[in-house]
């Protein structure tokens, strides 16, 4: 399938590339959206392939005898960016809520997911930066030479050759879609960095650090767990005379902070957001996020 209208592909192409980014972005889309829009981009990519089959197939006939360097390149970065997105699309689906999978290795599969996505995005703006004459003409001779002043029918638009763009076009590009690539990866990492403190045995580090900001360091998490054992010692050894002994009121308040752990720090109030979510005692907050 051959499609020689350059706007056409320069749209398939923009959708793809907007819908893989939105992918990262999870606290923006939630878990239920962000499943479907993988299929989407995934359905899209496959559409892509179908539209340049045949420059595919010529390149992939030439390899083993004279191609053009250029080629050579754009081939083997196309069927790279096709590997990371079924590796994406597989951790995807493995990882995701429509099997539920109980999977021991949860963090290794997501990290294997969170790795492939990145690499495929950095592929994903090489290409853009090797094809931006391609997209700066295209978007000038179909979109930007409307915002001109209307001129007489017979009059010839000139729209500037691929050689004669200059590198402010090149930087009205690359520079957009670095920022985009860039933000889109930083968000997944950071997610990935607080999936990973979300295990039982950081309960404590991440109630300090909801309070404050900041993760406390080891010794002073420490002190908490062993200030903690000995206040249960001693309220098991001391007289129930002694028990009964008023506390203030904002003193109950700060123990009580700090003898709080939770499993997760987010806090979640609904479904789909987090993959792990209950509410087994049905008051609207996520088990994992309520005190243990």
């Amino acid at each position: 399938m051959k499609i020689k209208n350059s706007k056409y592909r320069w749209v398939i192409d923009a959708i793809l590339f907007s819908g893989f980014m939105l992918c990262f972005f999870l606290d923006l889309t939630g878990l239920s959206f962000h499943q479907i829009l993988g299929v989407f981009v995934g359905l899209f990519v496959l559409y892509h392939l179908v539209i340049h089959w045949d420059w595919v197939k010529t390149v992939a006939a030439r390899l083993s005898g004279k191609t053009p360097a250029r080629s050579r390149l754009y081939f083997v970065i196309d069927f790279a960016l096709f590997a990371g997105l079924i590796g994406i699309l597989g951790s995807g689906v493995v990882i995701s809520t429509w099997l539920n999978l109980p999977l021991d290795t949860i963090q290794s599969w997501v990290l294997i997911h969170v790795s492939i996505s990145i690499a495929t995005a950095l592929l994903t703006l090489l290409k853009i930066g090797l094809h931006w004459r391609w997209i700066s003409v295209t978007w000038y001779k179909f979109f930007a030479r409307r915002k001109l002043k209307p001129v007489p029918a017979n009059a010839q638009i000139r729209v500037p050759s691929p050689s004669a763009i200059s590198r402010r076009e090149f930087l009205k590009v690359i520079v957009p879609a670095t920022a985009v690539t860039v933000a889109a990866a930083g968000v997944v990492i950071k997610s990935f960095n607080v999936l990973d403190l979300e295990s039982p045995s950081s309960g404590v580090a991440l109630a300090e650090k909801g309070a404050s900001g900041t993760t406390p360091p080891s010794s002073e998490i420490t002190s908490t767990e062993s200030s903690a054992s000995t206040s249960q010692i001693t309220a098991t050894s001391t007289p129930a005379a002694v028990q009964t002994t008023q506390v203030p009121a904002a003193t109950q308040e700060t123990q009580a902070a700090t003898a709080c752990t939770v499993s997760c720090p987010r806090g979640c109030s609904y479904p789909g957001h987090c993959r792990k979510y209950t509410d087994s005692n049905q008051n609207g907050k996520c088990d994992l996020g309520e005190c243990l």
